[in-house]
């Protein structure tokens, strides 16, 4: 299991690349999909049920 800290810093910077791809390839199926995948893991949840670093 990955700690909140590894899921938060690995989800911010998935999310930074992912979403420069998809603004610029914004009908690419293979973003799509990887988001999906990202989504599926639940690396959305966990990020957000992490309670934020001091």
């Amino acid at each position: 299991m990955f700690s909140c800290e590894y899921l938060r810093a690995t989800w911010k910077r998935e999310v930074i690349a992912t979403s420069h791809i998809a603004w610029e390839s914004r009908n690419c199926p293979r973003i799509k999909l990887l988001l999906f995948v990202y989504m599926e893991k639940g690396w959305v949840a966990n990020a957000i049920a992490c309670p934020p670093s001091p």
